[in-house]
C-alpha cells in the first residue's frame, strides 16, 4: 500500500480537510443509436430568451458568504450573486460582453466555426464534413460557467491543502454536469441550425479519430445545450470516440 508522507499528512491534519477526496458524477446514459440515428430528427432547440434569469444551487460550494457573480475575470460584467449555501440568481445580458482587451479573442465568432470547435480535431483533416449552418453569418458565443472572487473583506472559505497558489477566483457552471457529458450556454445573433457530420483526425498523431454529430437549434439570444460522449472504441487500428451536440438540457435526457 502507498504512503503519504508525514508533512503532507500533517499538513491535511491542520487544515481540517479531506484528502483527495473527489466525488465522482454521473454518467448520462447513451447508445450507439443516439448518434447514427440524430440525423433524421428535427434540430432540438433549448431556448432561453434575450435576457433569461437563471437560479440553482451549486453543490459542495466552498465559499460561506454572499459574492457577486460575473461572466469575465477581473469581475467586469456582474450578472448576480452566489450566497454561502451555494445559491444563485443571474440574469444574462442581451449579449454576449467584449473581452478584455489583452485577450486578443473576438466576443463572438462564426456559428460554424463555434460548432467545428467542439471536435477537436476540426480544423484537421476531416473526411466527413456535412456540417450545415441555416445562417452563414450568424454569430455566436459559449458560456461554460460563471467567475466569483475568492478572496474579499469578508471572506470565509474553509483552508484547503495548497500544493500551488490558488487562482483569486472560483467558477461554477449553471447546469448538472455529467461524467460523459458537459451542458453549457450557447448564444446566437439570430436563430439558426446546425446539422451535420464532422468525422476529424489529428494531423500531429494517427489513430485517433473524433466524429462529432450535430442537430441543434438556437433561437436568438441565450440556448442551453449539451455535449455528449459515447464510449472510447477501436476500429481497426484506429480509435474512435463520438460526440453528439443537441440543445436543451442534458438532464431531460436525449430525447
Amino acid at each position: 500500500m502507498s504512503r503519504i508522507g508525514l508533512p503532507i499528512v500533517l499538513a491535511l491534519v491542520l487544515c481540517g480537510c479531506e484528502a483527495f477526496n473527489v466525488p465522482s458524477e454521473p454518467s448520462l446514459a447513451v447508445s450507439d443509436a443516439d448518434f447514427s440515428e440524430v440525423l433524421a430528427k428535427a434540430p432540438t432547440s433549448g431556448p432561453l430568451g434575450r435576457t433569461p434569469t437563471l437560479s440553482g444551487h451549486v453543490a459542495r460550494w466552498s465559499i460561506s458568504s454572499s459574492r457577486p457573480v460575473s461572466l469575465d475575470w477581473p469581475q467586469k460584467t456582474v450578472v448576480g450573486t452566489i450566497d454561502g449555501g451555494g445559491n444563485y440568481t443571474v440574469v444574462l445580458p442581451a449579449q454576449p460582453p467584449a473581452p478584455l482587451p489583452s485577450s486578443g479573442l473576438p466576443a463572438t465568432v462564426p456559428l460554424r466555426q463555434l460548432v467545428r470547435a467542439f471536435n477537436i480535431f476540426g480544423d484537421a483533416d476531416c473526411s466527413v464534413d456535412t456540417l450545415v449552418v441555416s445562417v452563414p453569418d450568424a454569430e455566436a458565443a459559449e458560456l461554460t460557467g460563471f467567475y466569483v472572487a475568492r478572496n474579499s473583506a469578508d471572506a470565509a472559505a474553509p483552508l484547503q491543502p495548497q500544493f500551488s497558489p490558488l487562482p483569486p477566483y472560483t467558477t461554477f457552471r449553471p447546469f448538472t454536469q455529467y461524467f460523459n457529458a458537459s451542458e453549457m450556454l450557447l448564444y446566437s445573433s439570430v436563430a439558426a441550425t446546425a446539422k451535420g457530420e464532422l468525422s476529424c483526425t489529428s494531423q500531429y498523431s494517427s489513430g485517433s479519430r473524433y466524429h462529432l454529430f450535430v442537430n441543434i437549434a438556437l433561437a436568438q439570444g441565450w440556448n442551453s445545450a449539451t455535449l455528449i460522449y459515447g464510449e472510447e472504441f477501436t476500429v481497426g487500428d484506429e480509435r474512435l470516440q463520438k460526440m453528439l451536440l443537441k440543445g436543451g438540457l442534458g438532464r431531460s435526457g436525449l430525447d
